[in-house]
């Protein structure tokens, strides 16, 4: 019984040809691969000594056939796929297949292998470093920023609970954002109170949206203006 080890790049499972997609083709190229020569060696075929070098086997289509549970039809397609794809060579100079596995070195030298994956593995990981240190020079303000942003926000829903009609949330809130920078958010809160206190008899749908109401600046109107106090007149 044969004994050792190969490998198996797990970009295998979405191959086209002999991916999981198709389950038989899949179990046809891991045999192949379990059969051939990781080290150049000599067998027989026909009475004749061959040297099959690392990465070759040598079978018959109805000997693959009947280990790998296909029709004998369905292994020359498939070895013709396989070659058209260039994952094998084939030879038949000694009157049985001789098939070289492309690439046999590339995935079957564990050293080799592992380097390539560790040296791709540095390079990510340097990416990631270089990124995570940009991200370490943003300037101190981003908190500043991301706290003002935070007391809008509160702010909106204050206002937002205030308003008489409320629909258009998400817009609403864009256009506070908006409204806060051309005047203060105590003016939008006030004339808000007001405007509400003049309108509580109004039907809602004669109201106009919160966005609306925002975006045409109707904080100013005379009607949301907040009175003066008597002791300012």
């Amino acid at each position: 019984m044969k004994r050792g080890v190969f490998s198996i790049d797990r970009k295998l499972i979405d191959h086209p040809l002999v991916g999981i997609e198709n389950p038989k083709k899949m179990a046809a190229w891991i045999w192949m691969l379990s059969e051939a020569r990781w080290k150049d060696s000599e067998i027989f075929i026909k009475g004749k000594m061959v040297i099959l070098k690392r990465g070759q086997l040598s079978c018959s289509y109805r000997f693959m056939a009947n280990r790998v549970k296909m029709s004998i039809q369905e292994i020359r397609t498939f070895l013709k796929q396989l070659k058209t794809n260039t994952l094998i060579n084939i030879e038949n100079n000694t009157g049985q297949n001789i098939i070289t596995i492309c690439n046999y070195d590339t995935y079957q030298d564990i050293k080799k292998y592992n380097n390539t994956r560790n040296n791709k593995t540095a390079t990510q990981q340097q990416h990631s470093s270089n990124t995570a240190a940009t991200q370490t020079r943003i300037p101190d303000v981003i908190p500043d920023v991301i706290q003002e942003d935070k007391n809008i926000k509160m702010e909106f829903e204050k206002w937002w609970k205030i308003y008489p009609r409320k629909v258009g949330k998400g817009a609403a809130r864009k256009s506070f954002d908006i409204a806060a920078k051309k005047t203060t958010v105590e003016i939008l809160q006030a004339s808000v109170e007001n405007y509400r206190e003049n309108k509580k008899d109004e039907d809602v749908k004669f109201i106009p949206h919160p966005a609306t109401w925002l975006n045409q600046e109707r904080w100013a109107d005379e009607e949301s203006k907040p009175s003066t106090p008597a002791w300012l007149v």
